[in-house]
């Protein structure tokens, strides 16, 4: 920054550093005072050179043109050469880039090889927290430069001090450095070199991966030459070497792990885990046989506290625990008995941050139960004084029944169902829990069914059991199979419970038509009917559904929580409503139901508050959607920009809400379909790449969970068809294995029938298609629809032609037609009118010219 503003006037300087600087005062203040002192000092630099006591030597690379870019001074430099400022020569456009040259004069082969894999390396990553690699080449004395994004920032050690992040900060930005390497890792490349001054942080808070210097490709495909990278004596950093490096060892992703381990233990700590020595054989005998103190009880050592008092007044107590066994699980002598990989380093930090049990820890029953009430601190104290109220209301139950046989009968019954719950969640969920957040909504569901099932037989004539039996019920029913939230895959019995619900809910209204509570559970039984119809293709009776509920909830006075209930209904089935008419194409309806659906969210919600920002976020993403699907891309692209923003925001101010970190996931999905429809490829491939981070978290935590498996194939096949060739291979390819094992399931929906069948009929590669299967699972698809979406009939005359029956295919295509709205616009009925044309000019034996079929489902 000095060197920047001295080049300027001395009456502009103070505004430009403060600028640059922001709130950061203490860099403001020593930039300043560097300023002053060049104002006043007598430097040997300003003397003429003839006066100087020794020879200027200036450094022969400044000034000179490499490629199309002029370097301007030296701002680092290392072991294989030096990296320079520089700029564009040709005036076509500003841009300050970094150069990394070799040393002038090196004639080590060996380096000059590392060099250009080095530069290979790079340009086989793509990732918001790698550095970019813009250009490469040779300068005109034939020595290989990398041209490079310039980042402005400091070392993520020294970012965190001047920042004075707390401890839970700094792990959130340190896992997104865990990102970066685990993507490196993905793509086949160990960086062996991870340190803090290889981390700079931007302003914005940003944390860039530096220097792939000594990097060792493992796919030989990158390299220029890969066959000598495994030598020892490379250069490296003693301090963040792990013990296999300094042995000589094969370096694997495990030897990254290791030196992360290093890097978190001096951000928690403020120093390294071994004592400072200037001998490096006493520092690799330390590294290869002292297991390093716990970072709770290494405080202090000869360095300031990592973090201010004022924002850790008992550091020692914060880092004790799990962080201690984190990082010592990260720095183990043995590779294998470290992290498996960078994300899983990462994964447990989150759990440890949301109060979950982490995989590091010793797994007793004690720990798991604090953990567990750490949590849910306000569930278990509800879940509590629920026992209770039911206890003493069985206990009532009991002494007013204690002269009447029958319902003393019926008390024991509850009782034992009571019990029964109540054993289930204090002794077995937690277990269910840790070992998959899905089964255990399996097993819940199974024993509040039966609970249900036992109150339901009971419950006639009894108006309050009645209501908490249809509660229950479509509670179950979302649970089970519900794709708009949470669920374990079932939509067949999802549509049992809300029929059940439906049926008592239609009871009470047909006993007693001017029961107003009967009439809002009807239509809270409807809306949720209207929901399973839409998630099985069935759009049209769907919004019928939807209607009448939402009918029934805007009549509704907001003057008793029956009216509150009903706007928050209300809130909901308009969201569902717009879905569902944008799905029919029906554009213009689908935005008056979302612009209702925004203002009954503002009434029903404070304006700062976390629903309100929500709906606001899903009315611009969707609206957004209706207008890149009505012509206005440009406009459309921003208000879902303006949605994943608030979903950001919502999401980093509570990352334990998986809600929340899915909507940033999803709006991502959405941005990148719209983003591909326009044309803009590089920026789509960024989105759906940035999703799939986000959901092979949230997939980590919960693999059972099918929801997160559609999810990811979706975006893997969409990488699959705008990636690169190999990469675009291996992603369609894992695409179609998590939808085949999803549309293998008894009960997968058509939608994962569909989805299959599409993907095996669209897929690039000509050995991972098959018409036959796109066949059979489109027809399941189709059965389950009971024919009535135009998009599954589209997809069954796609298979019908690959498999070469034309006939068929105009049949179907022609069905899938007449279920359109009469004057739907839109892409769907051009789509759909173009493929019938085409399989008509193909059954009569005329060439089809080439189609625009979208390929995105």
């Amino acid at each position: 920054m000095f060197d920047e503003a001295v080049k300027l006037a001395p009456e502009v300087r103070p505004q430009f550093v403060r600028e640059r600087c922001g709130p950061d005062e203490s860099l403001c203040h020593e930039v300043l005072e560097q300023l002053k002192a060049d104002l006043t000092a007598d430097s040997l630099l300003d003397r003429p050179s003839g006066e100087l006591p020794f020879p200027v030597q200036r450094d022969p690379m400044e000034g000179r043109l490499v490629g199309a870019y002029r370097l301007s001074h030296q701002i680092g430099r290392g072991g294989m050469g030096a990296v320079y400022l520089a700029t564009r020569a040709d005036d076509q456009f500003r841009l300050l880039v970094a150069i990394k040259i070799v040393k002038p004069g090196l004639d080590d082969g060996h380096l000059l090889r590392r060099f250009r894999n080095e530069r290979q390396t790079l340009a086989a990553l793509n990732h918001p927290n790698i550095v970019k690699l813009l250009d490469a080449g040779a300068t005109e004395d034939g020595l290989p430069y990398l041209v490079m994004d310039y980042i402005e920032g400091q070392h993520i050690d020294e970012y965190c001090q001047r920042r004075n992040l707390s401890i839970t900060e700094r792990l959130e930005l340190f896992r997104t450095v865990c990102a970066a390497v685990h993507y490196a890792h993905q793509n086949l490349v160990v960086h062996r070199d991870l340190k803090p001054r290889n981390i700079l942080v931007t302003p914005d808070g940003v944390p860039k991966l530096l220097d792939f210097g000594i990097a060792k490709l493992l796919r030989p495909a990158y390299g220029a030459d890969a066959g000598s990278l495994t030598r020892t004596g490379q250069p490296l950093t003693l301090a963040y070497a792990s013990p296999e490096q300094i042995r000589g060892e094969p370096v694997t992703t495990a030897s990254d792990v290791y030196a992360l381990g290093v890097v978190l233990y001096e951000l928690l700590t403020g120093h390294g885990p071994y004592k400072k020595t200037d001998s490096e054989l006493e520092l690799q005998q330390e590294i290869l046989q002292k297991t390093p103190e716990k970072p709770s009880t290494d405080l202090g050592r000869g360095a300031p506290p990592a973090v201010p008092s004022d924002k850790e007044p008992d550091l020692r107590r914060r880092l004790s625990g799990d962080l201690d066994v984190i990082v010592l699980m990260a720095l183990r002598k043995e590779p294998q008995r470290r992290y498996p990989s960078a994300d899983q380093l990462s994964e447990d930090i989150r759990r440890h941050l949301e109060n979950r049990p982490v995989i590091a820890r010793q797994d007793t029953l004690g720990y798991r139960m604090s953990k567990f009430v750490a949590r849910h601190r306000a569930g278990v104290a509800a879940g509590l004084a629920t026992a209770l109220a039911l206890v003493m209301a069985t206990v009532v139950s009991v002494f007013y029944a204690r002269d009447a046989r029958i319902e003393r009968g019926r008390a024991e019954e509850r009782l034992s169902a009571v019990r029964q719950l109540a054993h289930f969640v204090l002794f077995q969920l937690d277990d269910e829990v840790k070992a998959s957040p899905t089964r255990a909504r399996e097993a819940l569901v199974g024993k509040a069914l039966d609970y249900l099932e036992r109150l339901d037989k009971e419950a006639r004539g009894d108006p309050s059991l009645e209501r908490y039996v249809i509660e229950g019920y479509l509670r179950i029913g979302d649970v089970q199979g519900n794709l708009y939230g949470p669920n374990v895959g079932n939509a067949i019995a999802a549509r049992e419970s809300y029929r059940k619900a439906w049926q008592i809910a239609e009871a009470r209204v047909r006993a007693d038509s001017g029961n107003a509570a009967a009439r809002l559970d009807l239509a809270r039984a409807g809306a949720k009917m209207g929901e399973i119809l839409s998630l099985a293709g069935d759009s049209t009776e769907a919004v019928q559904h939807f209607q009448k509920a939402r009918d029934v909830f805007q009549a509704w006075p907001a003057s008793d929580a029956d009216g509150k209930q009903a706007k928050l209904d209300l809130v909901r089935v308009l969201e569902k409503l717009g879905y569902t008419q944008l799905h029919l194409g029906h554009l213009a309806q689908a935005r008056q139901s979302y612009q209702r659906f925004l203002e009954v969210s503002r009434e029903r919600y404070p304006p700062d508050s976390a629903e309100a920002r929500r709906a606001r976020a899903s009315y611009e993403q969707k609206v957004g959607e209706v207008l890149v699907d009505d012509g206005q891309p440009e406009e459309g692209l921003r208000m879902i920009d303006r949605a994943l923003e608030i979903h950001r925001q919502l999401a980093a101010e509570d990352h334990s809400s998986i809600p929340a970190r899915r909507a940033v996931a999803t709006t991502l999905v959405v941005r990148a379909g719209l983003l591909a429809k326009t044309g803009r490829r590089p920026e789509a491939l960024a989105s759906y790449r940035s999703a799939l981070a986000d959901l092979e978290a949230l997939y980590g935590a919960d693999p059972e969970n099918r929801q997160y498996q559609r999810d990811l194939s979706l975006i893997r096949a969409a990488l699959g068809v705008l990636g690169q060739k190999e990469e675009a291979r291996l992603h369609f390819r894992q695409a179609l294995q998590q939808l085949e094992k999803l549309s293998s399931n008894p009960e997968a929906s058509w939608y994962d029938h569909r989805l299959y069948a599409w993907y095996l009929l669209r897929t690039s590669f000509a050995e991972q298609r098959n018409p036959d299967a796109a066949l059979r699972h489109a027809l399941q698809a189709v059965q389950l629809t009971n024919r009535r979406d135009p998009v599954v009939l589209d997809t069954l005359a796609l298979a019908y032609e690959a498999n070469g029956d034309l006939k068929q295919a105009v049949e179907v295509e022609s069905s899938a037609i007449a279920l359109l709205s009469p004057g739907l616009t839109g892409h769907l009925p051009e789509e759909l009118r173009e493929n019938l044309a085409s399989f008509k000019r193909k059954l009569a034996g005329k060439p089809a010219p080439p189609k625009s079929h979208s390929q995105h489902p």
